[in-house]
C-alpha cells in the first residue's frame, strides 16, 4: 500500500483547479493534470478515483465560498424584497461569471458523465438547503411549503446552471440581453413570492 502524502494531494488539486480553469474541464485530461503537479498518472489515482472526484475537490470549497460570500452579505439586507433579490442577482449572475467562469467546469463534467459512472448528489443537495435557508425570511407564508422541501430552490439551482452555461455562451460577446431577462425574471419572482 503507497502512503499518500498531503502535500501531493494538494499539488494535483492545485494543478487541477489551474487546469481547469485555463482550459476546461472536458478538455483537461488525467495526464495534464498528473505533468502540471509532477507526479505520474498512476500516482493520481492513488489520491483519486477519477477526474470527477478531483472536480468535487476543487468545486465544493469555492463553491460554499461564494455562498458564504452571499450570505454574509445578505444578513446585511433588512428589506425582504431587496434581500430576495439580491441573492437571487448573486446566485445567477455573480457566481455564473466568477473566476471566468469556473463553476462551467461542473457542468461539463456533468454533461459528459458516462453510464456507468456515479454522480452524487450531495453537492446538489447541501445547495438548495442553503438557498432555502437563505430565501426563507423573505418568503410569503403560503409558499413556505415550497422552501421546507425545497422545491423553490430546486428552480434557483436549475436556473443557476443555465446561467453557468450561459455565461460560457456569451461572455465573449455583449449579454445585455440575457442580464435584462435575467433583472426581470428576478423582478417577477420577487413580486410573486415576497411577502
Amino acid at each position: 500500500m503507497q502512503v499518500k502524502k498531503e502535500e501531493v494531494r494538494q499539488a494535483i488539486l492545485k494543478s487541477a483547479k489551474k487546469l481547469y480553469s485555463k482550459n476546461g474541464y472536458a478538455n483537461t485530461n488525467m495526464n495534464a493534470v498528473a505533468k502540471d503537479a509532477n507526479t505520474s498518472t498512476s500516482n493520481l489515482y492513488v489520491y483519486f478515483d477519477s477526474k470527477l472526484e478531483i472536480l468535487y475537490e476543487v468545486y465544493t470549497p469555492w463553491l460554499i465560498e461564494h455562498m458564504r460570500n452571499l450570505e454574509k452579505e445578505a444578513d446585511n439586507i433588512i428589506d425582504s424584497t431587496e434581500r430576495f433579490e439580491f441573492i437571487l442577482n448573486y446566485i445567477w449572475k455573480v457566481i455564473p461569471s466568477s473566476d471566468k467562469g469556473f463553476a462551467n467546469n461542473f457542468i461539463q463534467a456533468l454533461s459528459t458523465l458516462r453510464p456507468n459512472e456515479q454522480y452524487n448528489r450531495e453537492l446538489l443537495f447541501w445547495f438548495e438547503e442553503y438557498i432555502s435557508r437563505l430565501i426563507e425570511p423573505s418568503i410569503k407564508e403560503e409558499y413556505k411549503k415550497y422552501i421546507e422541501n425545497n422545491t423553490l430552490a430546486h428552480i434557483i439551482s436549475m436556473t443557476f446552471d443555465g446561467y453557468v452555461l450561459n455565461y460560457r455562451l456569451t461572455k465573449s460577446k455583449s449579454n445585455r440581453y440575457d442580464a435584462d431577462r435575467a433583472d426581470e425574471i428576478i423582478q417577477i419572482l420577487s413580486k410573486l413570492l415576497i411577502r
